[in-house]
């Protein structure tokens, strides 16, 4: 394993000269493993030298991106929203760039359904040529009575990410990936178009958000599936860090592997 001192060796290494941008993952987050980001407040600051900005990214499509920046303050943390994105930020994004002026149902918590609101995407009750389902912890069953009978309609379906579970301090709790679940069974078979980490969608937000290129940017994070697949799926550099869910036995062992591993954020801020 890498030292803290190694990694300064690497980043001064050709292939990482220019990167921008450094994309942490903290979905777990701030409320559980990611409560280590306490001891690391240098990470969240921008720094000096090739550093431009930084772009926290989860997954978590339940809450509203201020919401996330009031939680990083009270931890500390000088953040603002235009350091932070969520899977809900990428599916906007998708929508104003590949989906201009199609109506949406939209299935979210009160706090997303705002921002999507906020953010001028057209959102309707009826017939709507798109359905976009997120991490709606307020989900009912008239909410999944309508997606379906949309689907089924032939309204284009389309989902935040894939997760189908979300780790919480009491154990996992279930993501988007299970209600598509649910919903496949009742439509015959209808998937959505996933947006969030790892497809490319997210790499074009952070690009349009931060001005920056792929070779530019950088994802941080503790999970195979989604931090590290982002990067190794689509030519981008990525950095597992093992003081989350993944071990270093399972990083050697699985087919998804990063560029460089190191056993904790703290390794990493010396180079900012």
């Amino acid at each position: 394993m890498k030292s803290s001192k190694s990694l300064r060796r690497i980043w001064d290494e050709p292939q990482l000269t220019g990167k921008k941008t450094v994309c942490p993952g903290f979905g777990r987050d701030i409320l559980s493993g990611w409560e280590a980001l306490r001891g690391f407040p240098g990470l969240f600051k921008k720094s000096s030298g090739n550093w431009e900005g930084l772009s926290f990214f989860t997954n978590n499509s339940s809450t509203s991106t201020q919401k996330y920046v009031e939680k990083l303050r009270g931890m500390g943390i000088d953040a603002t929203e235009d350091d932070i994105a969520t899977s809900a930020d990428v599916m906007i994004d998708f929508l104003k760039r590949e989906r201009r002026g199609k109506t949406v149902y939209l299935c979210a918590t009160k706090e997303t359904y705002t921002q999507f609101e906020q953010a001028g995407i057209p959102l309707t009750e009826q017939r709507p040529d798109l359905v976009v389902l997120t991490f709606d912890k307020e989900l009912t069953y008239h909410k999944i009575e309508r997606m379906c009978t949309f689907i089924r309609q032939g309204a284009e379906y389309l989902c935040t990410h894939p997760d189908e579970n979300c780790p919480t301090a009491a154990g996992p709790i279930p993501d988007c990936g299970s209600f598509a679940a649910m919903i496949a069974v009742s439509t015959g078979g209808a998937y959505p178009r996933y947006v969030g980490k790892p497809f490319r969608e997210t790499i074009e937000m952070v690009k349009h958000k931060k001005g920056v290129c792929e070779q530019e940017i950088v994802f941080v994070g503790d999970r195979l599936q989604t931090d590290i697949a982002i990067g190794a799926n689509h030519g981008v550099a990525s950095i597992l860090v093992l003081s989350g869910v993944t071990t270093r036995e399972m990083e050697q062992n699985g087919e998804i592997h990063p560029t460089w591993v190191y056993e904790k954020l703290s390794d990493i801020t010396p180079c900012l």
